[in-house]
């Protein structure tokens, strides 16, 4: 985004995890197609979507695509597709990483979103459920069969049930052993300094086995990497906040428990009149409405941006 900026020329790179919906990440491309962002894209190995076919949705930024890994929810293998994407973005230099997923899109133009990072630049947007040590269940003890029971295709099958039991117990085992893992947990979702995340990566191997029993361990491994290596960085955030101190705008009470509330068109004066650069999720085939009304919002926003600074060099 130089070309509004003159002088300031802040690199963006976007890590985008996604497994489906095309139509919805066509648009999110479209939205997050600036000059200087550089984009990664990663689509579950288990997809029929093909990576490539969208090398024709942007046209200034730079997009590189993957299909390298199977992912599953609650499994070690969403973290490890988190590591995959950031080591490939840091092997250039980028101001920011933002970790978004395919069912994301944002609420804030492109100069929007720039001159907020440009005005917190150095901060870490990463968001932690406590001041310390996790007291969540999922978190504070091993779940060592829980990655079985997120790959059962029936979660209600009698595996699946005779699985949670066995964790149940494994679980009370820790507890009347006074045993807890000392982890840390937040979002999954982030946006991190280029300091930082070669400093993350760099301790990658380590944190993929301290979190991997944790449940789910994505949502663990930066936070504990934070508590345990970050003292030197400065977070946006410094309260106990899952959503404000990443700037996404999500809703867990309207959700299922596992999953955020789908937005839905009239959910959009809440959405557009929010303080939010990102929001969470969104469905082409739930509501394709409020999708294509943001998109035309942004897009209408983009060009008097353009239109304004071309009037300003006159």
């Amino acid at each position: 985004m130089a070309e509004y900026y003159g002088d300031h020329n802040v690199k963006h790179a976007y890590l985008i995890m996604a497994h489906g919906n095309r139509k919805l990440l066509e648009i999110l491309l479209e939205l997050l197609d600036e000059k200087d962002n550089d984009i990664y894209l990663h689509i579950d190995a288990k997809s029929d979507i093909d990576p490539e076919s969208f090398s024709g949705c942007v046209q200034r930024a730079s997009l590189r695509c993957y299909k390298k890994i199977r992912v599953f929810w609650g499994d070690l293998s969403l973290t490890r597709c988190q590591f995959y994407l950031l080591k490939e973005a840091v092997r250039q230099h980028h101001d920011y990483y933002h970790l978004i997923s395919g069912s994301d899109l944002p609420l804030k133009t492109g100069r929007e979103i720039e001159e907020f990072f440009l005005r917190y630049k150095g901060r870490q947007f990463i968001s932690f459920d406590s001041n310390g040590p996790s007291e969540s269940e999922n978190c504070k003890y091993l779940h060592p069969l829980r990655p079985l029971i997120t790959r059962c295709k029936d979660r209600q099958s009698s595996l699946a049930r005779r699985l949670h039991r066995m964790d149940a117990y494994f679980v009370d085992l820790q507890k009347k052993r006074g045993k807890a893992t000392g982890l840390s947990r937040g979002s999954n979702w982030y946006d991190i300094t280029h300091e930082l995340a070669v400093d993350f990566v760099f301790h990658e191997k380590e944190l993929l086995k301290t979190v991997r029993w944790a449940f789910p361990p994505d949502e663990s491994v930066l936070q504990t990497y934070f508590r345990k290596y970050g003292g030197r960085f400065l977070l946006y955030g410094t309260e106990p906040d899952y959503e404000r101190s990443i700037l996404r705008k999500i809703d867990w009470q309207r959700g299922n428990g596992f999953s955020p509330y789908t937005w839905r068109s009239e959910d959009y004066e809440e959405l557009m009149g929010s303080d939010m650069l990102f929001a969470r999720k969104f469905d082409w085939d739930v509501d394709r409405n409020i999708i294509l009304r943001i998109r035309e919002t942004l897009l209408q926003r983009r060009n008097e941006e353009k239109g304004a600074i071309g009037e300003a060099r006159l």
